[in-house]
């Protein structure tokens, strides 16, 4: 059992399908070599454009770019900027950077919009370009949040303002970002509300990222989040209205800025709520009440002839992301019942690999997470949002160099992540950035400490560099963007 969060996802607004143009030109390498090898692809749309690779002789006077052949008006990128791309994964692949070749693509993004990428020989991005508001072509190093905009996904991680060293990769890296609290922080004492100045930085720090965003967050959560206060309740009418009150709370004072809330948390059947109201009652009053707010937020906006808001309800639990897991079959039968009640709209599923041995397969976690999709909101008539938390790769048990190991990471990242992608997920959050700040680095899984668990992104170097896991997100994400 993780420590006790209560979290808060703050989401990009973005878009909805993605679909390509058929065109493909080879580049030349970052050496000054004439030539250089277009990559393959097995996308049926994309096809190799002849080109002519630019010169670099000086001249005394300004010429005009080297422009792509058959990609019209877009000049190659500039030197350095593809040099700076290249770098990091040459690095991360143990590649000599002089070496690394590249080619393009022309593409489309989901909205139609048309953009060219700079791909390595096995298909990894590095660079795209785009138009400005002046129809102009501007190129720029791919990341994460860049590519996830193009595909109409919702890629994130969690906020951390205390972490000096990750703030920038936290803040552009991702579209997405989880800011995480504790019932036990925000009322220690009875009737106490404590102003937490850590979740307002967190609030501040995604913030920056410039987007139009949603907050989803945690009402009820996991069992040890709980203070000590009210685990002593033992009155059913007194600790029913204490859970009512929470709710109504909480949702009043984060609309209009939160519209996706997690009402329900980790609902382990130890939970001290359970032992005085009923195993699932505390979810049902939780649920209940989170659904008579909604309806009074929405039936207000009527009155005034506003919009009605789209107010989201989610189950979330731990354990849950394959069909033998503990949390799998608590979360399809509480969400059943939920869902015909109209009071839950998505599910919320914790994705740990804490052990690479005995894994789930890639199958499992598809048809898991179909699974859930069968599931009906009778209010809405629509199945069950599906949302990918936590998302980390504990490779502490796995043996060899470092290089060999990030390369398993690297892989088993790569076929999670198509399956998640291939179930439809849209929203996907990763626990962390940098390997030394993730929760099995720091105690935080249990008290356990597992300094080679090397579980996210990032490495723990000074300035964070990126893993071949990162280029391994890149490329699904590209493949996306190609289909």
């Amino acid at each position: 059992m993780k420590r006790a969060l209560t979290i808060f996802f703050i989401t990009v607004v973005l878009l909805s399908a993605c679909t390509s143009a058929p065109t493909t030109t080879p580049v030349p390498s970052i050496t000054s070599s004439p030539t250089a090898t277009a990559l393959p692809t097995n996308t049926p749309t994309l096809t190799n454009i002849p080109t002519v690779a630019p010169t670099s002789t000086a001249t005394a006077t300004a010429t005009p770019k080297p422009t792509i052949v058959g990609l019209r008006d877009i000049a190659y990128p500039d030197k350095q900027l593809l040099a700076d791309a290249v770098r990091p994964y040459a690095k991360a692949m143990r590649l000599d950077s002089e070496k690394v070749q590249v080619s393009y693509k022309q593409l489309k993004d989901f909205q139609g919009t048309p953009l060219v990428v700079a791909i390595t020989e096995d298909g990894t991005p590095l660079l795209l370009a785009h138009q400005n508001e002046k129809g102009e072509w501007q190129w720029e190093e791919v990341t994460i949040r860049k590519l996830a905009d193009k595909v109409d996904l919702f890629v994130g991680t969690m906020m951390h303002p205390t972490y000096s060293s990750s703030v920038p990769l936290q803040t552009n890296q991702f579209n997405v970002a989880t800011i995480t609290w504790s019932w036990r922080n925000r009322e220690p004492q009875r009737g106490v509300i404590v102003n937490l100045k850590y979740v307002n930085d967190q609030i501040s720090l995604a913030q920056k990222s410039k987007h139009k965003m949603m907050l989803l967050t945690h009402l009820i959560a996991q069992m040890d989040d709980i203070p000590t206060w009210l685990q002593q309740i033992t009155s059913k009418q007194e600790l029913e209205q204490l859970i009512r009150t929470h709710v109504r709370q909480l949702i009043s004072d984060y609309y209009p800025f939160v519209t996706y809330f997690n009402v329900v948390n980790e609902p382990w059947y130890a939970h001290p709520f359970s032992k005085v109201l009923g195993r699932d009652q505390y979810i049902l009053i939780a649920f209940e009440e989170a659904e008579k707010v909604r309806t009074e937020i929405q039936n207000k906006a009527k009155q005034e002839g506003k919009p009605i808001p789209e107010i989201q309800l989610g189950f979330s639990h731990a354990e849950n992301h394959y069909a033998k897991g503990a949390g799998t079959q608590p979360t399809k039968e509480i969400s059943t019942y939920l869902a015909q009640r109209g009071w839950v709209d998505y599910v919320h599923v914790h994705f740990h690999v804490k052990t690479t041995k005995d894994r789930p397969s890639a199958e499992d976690v598809y048809n898991t997470l179909m699974d859930y999709q069968k599931i009906v909101n009778q209010r809405t008539g629509k199945p069950l949002e599906i949302v990918v938390g936590e998302l980390d790769v504990n490779i502490s048990d796995i043996q060899g160099t470092q290089q060999q190991r990030f390369a398993q990471q690297a892989e088993i990242y790569r076929t999670y992540l198509k399956a998640i992608l291939d179930a439809g997920v849209k929203k996907i959050f990763f626990w962390g950035v940098i390997d030394a700040e993730s929760w099995y680095e720091t105690g935080e899984n249990e008290g356990l400490v597992q300094k080679n668990a090397d579980a996210l992104l990032f490495d723990e170097s000074n300035p964070p560099q990126p893993k071949p896991s990162y280029f391994s997100v890149l490329k699904v994400l590209f493949e996306r963007l190609a289909k």
